[in-house]
């Protein structure tokens, strides 16, 4: 077992060794010195001293070496941060994201202008780098907190702003008023251009739905045609059945076959709808006042082929 964990504790060592002797050299390079470093659920963590002594907790996103350009923002950093004359650094943590990075500075002391600020900022200070230096933290005033956040310019104007979040928070709060109303403003571009795309989407939704049912429509003109087609063709063939069993059931007592008039069958028909109460007696007399001349043995036909009556 022991075996084992020399074993790991060795392939470990020998994995690392590439990344600190980068990082230590490209922090040699500027006059950085690294303490130690670590690898903790994948993620690198390295500690770094400063010329000036600080001590640096620096975290890599990933198990790699600091970059070149990771290693100048902690040159930065450290750099502000070991000048400062308002506040000593109890701890000092950066968090890398590719070449951007989390700032956060616990200070053990404070005080500008003879005021101690310490009791205002009790979660510390809390920075970003992404090409420039930018603050955002909550300042306590009372029972209430303020949020600052800004550019990072220099120390003075820095602790002036909390000083004068301290000191006078109303008007703190309305010299914020401009700043508030960028960012509303910004929130509400944001906004808009969220409903633009969704709007966007939705006419095109629309655009496609619309082209899908011209499309049905189209499919559905061409299958109603076709049925209109089929049953002109049906009734066109029943026509024609129906003359054929007419002229059988009218045929001659000498078994000649005899057609029967279309106009007849057609006053004949129209008779029986509109008079379905007609006797075929009655029915004969409607249709030669009509000016059709039918045959009983038509009108039987007729009515037995059209109707299944048969008397």
């Amino acid at each position: 077992m022991r075996q084992h964990i020399a074993v790991s504790v060795f392939l470990i060592a020998v994995a690392l060794a590439p990344l600190q002797a980068q990082t230590a050299d490209r922090a040699a390079a500027v006059g950085l010195r690294v303490v130690s470093e670590t690898v903790d659920g994948g993620i690198s963590r390295f500690r770094i001293e400063t010329a000036t002594g600080l001590t640096i907790d620096v975290r890599n996103d990933r198990v790699a070496a600091l970059s070149v350009q990771q290693v100048a923002i902690v040159d930065v950093i450290g750099t502000i941060s070991g000048n400062l004359e308002t506040l000593d650094v109890e701890r000092l943590t950066m968090t890398f994201s590719g070449n951007s990075a989390d700032v956060a500075l616990i200070p053990s002391r404070f005080v500008f202008e003879g005021v101690n600020l310490l009791p205002h900022v009790p979660a510390g200070l809390w920075f970003r780098f992404d090409q420039v230096l930018e603050y955002d933290f909550r300042v306590r005033v009372g029972e209430f907190f303020l949020r600052l956040r800004g550019q990072y310019i220099d120390e003075q104007q820095f602790a002036n702003r909390v000083l004068r979040a301290v000191q006078d928070p109303i008007a703190f709060l309305e010299s914020l008023r401009p700043e508030i109303i960028a960012d509303r403003l910004n929130e509400l571009d944001e906004l808009t251009s969220t409903l633009t795309g969704l709007i966007e989407d939705l006419m095109a939704d629309v655009d496609r739905l619309t082209h899908e049912n011209r499309e049905l429509e189209d499919r559905l003109a061409d299958q109603q045609q076709r049925l209109e087609d089929v049953i002109a063709e049906r009734d066109e063939a029943l026509d024609v059945l129906r003359s054929g069993t007419l002229a059988v059931a009218n045929q001659s007592f000498f078994g000649r076959l005899r057609a029967i008039d279309p106009s007849v069958v057609q006053a004949v028909v129209t008779t029986r709808q509109e008079h379905p109460e007609f006797t075929q007696a009655e029915i004969r007399s409607a249709a030669s006042e009509a000016g059709f001349s039918a045959s009983r043995s038509e009108v039987a036909a007729i009515l037995a082929v059209y109707f299944g009556e048969v008397e």
